[in-house]
């Protein structure tokens, strides 16, 4: 943490250029070495300038004059280690004034630009700056040693150990007999971890599970140890030394504790690794596995519908566990609630913050966790101790337990009240409604309430495929104005309503506005509701037509901009939607560039179906085309149907406008892809994405394709890397609609894709190897395919 600011080697890297041994900052005519320091600069390459030997301190000095990649707000050094494959890294930077900050990375160009292998060492209290590392390739280790603070020089030095990673030392662990065990920075550490798993430092147990019986692992620090926030991960070991499914863990138990509840699917022997959540911290902890057992349940006193009784909460109230794992003082209410009845339970406390839970005891071993029952709820917030409010519906008929629970360490007393809340039916009908239109608002207590318990009202008004409208709800600050209201448009009925689109503040806190287009001709509901369950009032609601979005000509280019009046995503950022109306089979290019070079807009362009919904998500979509179109957006867009689409031209994010120009050209469809090229599970291949490579239909995405043979119920594990470009993968049955196969993006680490694929239909299946982002058409990769 850096002043307050967490700093990523992300962070760090912008702006870095590396080249093959060499690693470059921009602005920077020459390396400077003059200070002693770690060489800064263009052609910042390894000499002895800026090597380190292993045990042999280097000084340097940083100073305001450096070269800056903290987004301008500190400086860096740069320092070379050789290193051998397989080695333990660990460095150690002391400054002097200022807070150390240290980064590894490589050897390897590519490893610098892309984090791979490499962490953060986070600043420490002394000053100093700690990192831990194994080694992946023989050659120079770049060490990057900064500051965010420029403002005089910091003096510093930094030194290296380097020593082998000593082998696990694998001890077993019974039910019944917890190991105490202590973990510092020369414990053995993963050499295939990737991502978060990275250069943790960690201990290894064997534990013996059987299919279908419950057990509780748990991991704890020692008492006394503020160090160690202790992180568990539970698996079986697959050939490779990977963990399969691995099941991890870091808060479930109290406090920091972790804690791991499963029934194991397969009896065999599990390895446990025991780390710390962060990977420079350590410290003694406590590791034990038992059957999940069920702790005795607190008495629960009557309450009835219609009381209100009095409780305190001590420290000779019982204690249970809460839902995050953390034991609570509690004190238990029962009573009898009736199907769909509506109850509000409203509790005034005296001295404490109590917490109010309303549910049933769950079935069967595990926690004394109270299940909420379904409805929404509210707490009064305000300094010290406050009324709280819980509404809530029964689902079924029966007994349910009110919880007030507290820290162990708070005790005081407490009203509570059990109220019915009068709730009329549905209505059989929504009032039809004109458009253009108007009807006002009235949401008061007894009216129909949502699934969510939301008053609402509901109106039906009857579209055209395609046609647009603008529903507005409106209320004002007064005393009996609906406080936020929220408008929905959906289909179905009152009581079955289905959402289709819905508007919180898009006309200004706290006024809504909706803008509707008909997936089909046909009726829709909108619906004014409350945004919290608590809320009634009044309102004003109206519907107005829209005219149809500009048409778009293939062959020329629209000019617009986007405002502060245009429509807006759910996101918050504008767009301006355009009609294209094209024959099944049909290709368009379609781009949208910015019509000022300086513009902070960054297109994002969208193709749609007709009356779309959100979650209908659109059919195409781009940000920026290639790296040498900057932030213009653009794609090839195939119709899959003859009719009308929406072209959306928006901002990548909120805040941002300006105009732009979208063309929209004749394209020809790309050529249907060559036979997938066969490929042997446990045989890695190498390959390479270029522009001669097939594009995915609708985007701009190159993609190599392989095929294996599988059967039904066997899993495979699938690894897409890359060095120059952010893998993505998928896979599916061959000859199926790959919108459905399954994907994965960065699980192997970085941007590496790593996917464990259990195959449902058995045969061919085949896999799509590409860049996450479109426009990124060379490079190349390593795909291997391992059997489970």
């Amino acid at each position: 943490m850096v002043g307050g600011m967490m700093v990523s080697w992300r962070a760090l890297a912008a702006g870095l250029v590396v080249t093959a041994g060499a690693l470059a900052l921009p602005g920077v005519a020459a390396a400077q070495s003059s200070d002693g320091a770690g060489v800064s600069g263009t052609g910042a390459v390894c000499t002895p300038a800026n090597r380190l030997h292993p045990g042999t301190p280097r000084s340097g000095l940083l100073r305001s004059g450096d070269t800056s990649i903290f987004d301008g707000s500190g400086v860096a050094d740069i320092w070379c280690l050789p290193v051998t494959q397989g080695q333990r890294v660990s460095v150690r930077v002391h400054a002097v004034g200022a807070p150390a900050i240290v980064v590894a990375g490589g050897p390897g160009a590519a490893q610098i630009e892309t984090c791979e292998d490499c962490t953060t060492g986070f600043v420490e209290p002394d000053g100093v700056g700690r990192i831990t590392v194994i080694a992946r390739e023989t050659g120079n280790l770049i060490l990057v040693v900064g500051t965010d603070q420029a403002e005089t020089a910091r003096r510093y030095a930094v030194e290296a150990q380097v020593m082998p990673n000593p082998a696990p030392a694998i001890r077993g662990l019974a039910a019944g007999a917890p190991v105490r065990g202590t973990l510092t920075d020369s414990d053995w550490i993963d050499p295939q971890g990737e991502g978060p798993e990275a250069n943790k430092v960690q201990d290894v147990y064997t534990v013996q599970l059987r299919a279908g019986r419950p057990v509780e692992i748990s991991m704890n620090a020692a008492p006394g140890n503020d160090l160690l926030d202790p992180f568990l991960v539970l698996g079986r070991v697959g050939p490779d030394g990977r963990l399969i499914d691995p099941v991890t863990d870091d808060d479930s138990g109290p406090g920091l504790g972790a804690r791991i509840r499963i029934t194991p699917t397969v009896s065999g022997t599990y390895q446990l690794r025991a780390r710390a959540l962060a990977g420079d911290a350590g410290g003694a902890y406590t590791v034990g596995i038992g059957p999940v057992t069920a702790p005795p349940r607190p008495r629960a006193a009557p309450l009835a519908v219609g009381q209100t009784v009095s409780g305190s909460i001590g420290p000779r109230s019982p204690l249970a566990e809460s839902s995050g794992g953390d034991i609570s003082r509690v004190a238990d209410f029962s009573f009898n609630a009736t199907e769909g009845g509506l109850y509000e339970l409203r509790v005034v406390p005296t001295g404490f913050e109590p917490f109010v839970n309303v549910g049933t005891y769950p079935e069967g071993p595990g926690s004394d966790i109270i299940s909420t029952a379904s409805g929404g709820g509210m707490s009064e917030s305000g300094d010290g101790p406050q009324p709280s409010t819980v509404l809530f519906q029964a689902d079924a008929t029966g007994p349910l337990i009110v919880r007030v629970s507290s820290s162990p360490t708070e005790s005081g007393s407490f009203q509570l009240a059990l109220s019915p809340v009068p709730m009329a039916a549905h209505p059989a009908a929504a009032a039809p409604l004109a458009v253009p239109g108007r009807a006002a608002v009235s949401l008061v207590s007894g009216g129909p309430r949502t699934a969510e318990l939301a008053l609402y009202q509901v109106w039906q008004v009857e579209l055209e495929a395609g046609q647009r409208i603008a529903v507005a709800l409106s209320t004002g600050q007064g005393t009996g104005d609906l406080p936020d209201p929220v408008v929905e448009v959906g289909r179905g009925t009152p009581a079955a309503f289905e959402m289709l689109a819905m508007d919180d503040d898009g006309a200004g806190f706290p006024n809504s506005l909706l803008r509707f287009t008909a997936p089909a001709t046909g009726s829709y509901l909108v619906r004014a509701r409350g945004l919290s369950v608590e809320d009634s009032g009044l309102a004003s609601l109206t519907v107005e037509a829209l005219p149809p979005p500009p048409a778009l000509t293939v062959g020329a280019t629209q000019r617009g901009a986007l405002e502060d009046s245009d429509d807006r995503m759910e996101e918050g950022s504008l767009f301006d939607d355009y009609s294209l109306t094209l024959r099944a089979g049909e290709a368009v290019r379609i781009e949208m560039r910015r019509g000022d070079a300086g513009s902070e807009l960054d297109p994002i362009l969208m193709v749609l179906q007709l009356g779309a919904t959100p979650e209908d998500g659109p059919l195409a979509m781009n940000d920026d085309m290639s790296p040498e179109s900057g932030l213009d957006a653009g794609l090839l867009f195939v119709a899959p149907a003859d009719g009308a689409y929406i072209v959306r031209a928006g901002a990548l994010g909120p805040g941002q406008a300006g105009p732009y120009a979208l063309a929209v050209e004749a394209a020809e469809p790309p050529p249907p892809p060559p036979a997938p090229t066969p490929l042997e599970p446990g045989t890695p291949v190498s390959g390479q994405l270029d522009a001669t490579d097939p594009v995915e239909p609708n985007s701009n995405q190159n993609f190599d394709r392989y095929v294996f043979e599988a059967q039904a119920g066997e899993t495979y594990v699938i690894e897409l890397r890359s060095t120059d470009f952010d893998a993505y993968v998928r896979v599916g049955p061959a000859g199926s609609d790959p919108v459905g196969w399954a994907e994965d993006d960065d699980s192997g680490g970085e941007l590496n894709s790593r996917l464990e694929y259990q195959v449902e239909t058995g045969g061919p299946q085949v896999i799509r190897a590409s860049a996450l982002f479109d426009g990124v058409t060379a490079g190349t990769y390593q795909l291997t395919v391992t059997r489970q």
